[in-house]
């Protein structure tokens, strides 16, 4: 009696889990095919200044970090993307709580994306009431720029935005079960995580609207979208106020609509849907066919609206992946209209297995298109190693404007290549931007905390400019990284010499003497002890 009443219980339970296993092979083929997890990268992560200080105070209005040079863009690029993240106070504290627990910053976008993966795959299974078609949405959610973006760095460290589409999958999933409290709380959070988050509603109410559930409860949803929006409007403007924020920086906005031309537009959409087009046109195929005007123009103005939201936006590879929710909403309409479900089955497999084996793409921004890393796809950490052998070259021909250009390449294919950034400093130096080349060898010196090169470089540019005693140091820094670095102790006697303290330079020319190096003639005799008085 007892094994007839367990039985079934176990039975029923496992059922329910079903949804586990299914996240975890859709993260692994993420992991395979997209993108390479960046808590598998033993290097450390030299976030941007706006998030450090974000780490440390939560509640910081990082639109009043300092900035000293508005035209230089490398110092711009992160003070402006910096001024928005202000109003972005739940993953702050989270990366506040995960850097004061020692874990990786990027444990809670990682978090996020699992979430996700997970939402995606329970939201559609619910919805159209077939596992398999839910599992092949998070398979086409794993080939996404989406998940690219909350597991690795493809570009910088921007460790928000997998938080933030996770919890828009918390959202999404609410609204799959028809829990509007749980719709308005989730997307409240959401947005402040990121407000482009609002973005995602609109393809969520798609989702609500193709739903086959009483009217009255998809209305109820559909309020609880917009109460999510307005709540999270007015508790940011009574945080702003009480806090002292300063106002949201719209210098972006329009902007890539005044240069939006039609190669921009396309590639938007493939960043958001890549080969998930496919069952996206076919909705709108079928519910043209079979005359249902409204909820077509529903499909096709909140696609349209959804675009145009990400071309208003400089940044428009990352405010792409908010549109991902727009898959379960397509699965449901699919199935809704009453389509055959092998069909939906078949179209939704196919273009996820194209997700997966297609190449996704970093930031899109007029032509510049640049490839993710991926365990199966050509990794160019190779192409630049051989971008920055070229800059090199062109660095020892003289050729500075072409030598930074190739090695800025070099940077984008390996955000993290301290050698590139080394050589960048020393193309800075040459052109006598002084602080440019500091600023780095500092970074590099970050990235590689064990590597004498950087501090020796940096090391030598102080010296050049005058200012001794940081150089010392900075000579010093190399040396109590590697202890047999001749040419260290060689400049640093040098600069001893400079300021009187002969006694220290000796030790300094012995020391690289008994290294194996060579000194000038004319500094010969400080190798001899002096004559006692």
């Amino acid at each position: 009696m007892l094994q007839k009443i367990v039985g079934p219980t176990i039975s029923a339970c496992l059922d329910s889990l079903w949804w586990i296993p299914a996240t975890v092979l859709v993260a692994v083929a993420c992991f395979a095919c997209t993108c390479t997890p960046v808590l598998l990268d033993a290097r450390p992560i030299d976030l941007p200044i706006a998030y450090r200080e974000k780490a440390r105070d939560p509640f910081a209005d990082t639109a009043r970090l300092p900035l000293r040079d508005p035209t230089n863009f490398a110092e711009f690029g992160p003070w402006s993307h910096g001024a928005k993240l202000t109003p972005r106070i739940v993953p702050s504290i989270l990366l506040a709580a995960a850097t004061r627990a020692g874990l990786h910053p990027y444990m809670p976008a990682t978090i996020g994306g699992l979430l996700l993966l997970g939402s995606l795959i329970v939201a559609t299974a619910r919805v159209t009431g077939d596992k398999i078609v839910g599992s092949s949405v998070g398979l086409a959610a794993a080939g996404l720029y989406a998940s690219a973006t909350s597991f690795a760095v493809p570009f910088e460290p921007k460790p928000f935005d997998g938080v933030a589409l996770g919890a828009v999958g918390l959202t999404v999933l609410a609204a799959a079960r028809g829990w509007p409290l749980a719709v308005a709380a989730t997307l409240c959070v959401a947005c402040f995580c990121d407000e482009r988050a609002a973005v995602s509603a609109i393809g969520i109410a798609c989702l609500v609207a193709f739903t086959d559930t009483p009217l009255a409860d998809r209305r109820r949803c559909l309020a609880a979208l917009a109460v999510g929006i307005a709540a999270y409007a007015v508790v940011r403007a009574g945080l702003g106020a009480w806090l002292g924020w300063s106002r949201s920086d719209t210098s972006l906005l329009a902007l890539g609509v005044v240069r939006t031309t039609l190669p921009l537009a396309g590639k938007a959409v493939w960043v958001a849907f890549e080969a998930m087009v496919v069952p996206i046109a076919l909705l709108a195929w079928v519910l043209g066919r079979r005359r249902q005007w409204g909820l077509l123009a529903l499909w096709s103005t909140g696609i349209a609206v959804s675009l145009a939201s990400c071309l208003a936006v400089l940044d428009t590879s990352r405010a792409a992946a908010f549109l991902v929710f727009f898959l379960p909403a397509a699965c449901a309409g699919l199935t809704r209209a009453g389509l055959d479900p092998r069909v939906v089955r078949l179209t939704v497999a196919a273009s996820a297995l194209g997700c997966l084996l297609l190449p996704t793409l970093d930031v899109i921004a007029g032509v510049h298109t640049i490839p993710v890393r991926s365990w199966l796809q050509r990794d160019p950490r190779r192409d630049a190693v051989a971008l920055i052998n070229r800059g090199d070259r062109l660095c020892e021909e003289g050729k500075l404007v072409e030598a930074e250009e190739t090695l800025e390449q070099a940077m984008h294919l390996d955000p993290f290549n301290t050698k590139a950034l080394e050589r960048l400093g020393i193309v800075y130096a040459a052109g006598g931007r002084h602080e440019q080349a500091l600023e780095s060898f500092l970074k590099a010196s970050r990235l590689a905390p064990n590597d004498p090169e950087p501090h020796y470089n940096r090391g030598i540019l102080l010296a050049k400019v005058g200012r001794i005693d940081e150089a010392i140091a900075a000579f010093d820094d190399a040396l109590s990284r590697d202890n047999t670095f001749r040419q260290a102790y060689f400049n640093r006697g040098v600069l001893q010499l400079r300021r009187g303290a002969e006694r220290s330079a000796r030790d300094d020319f012995r020391r690289c003497v008994d290294l194996g190096g060579n000194l000038p003639a004319q500094l010969q005799p400080l190798l001899a002890d002096p004559t006692p008085p």
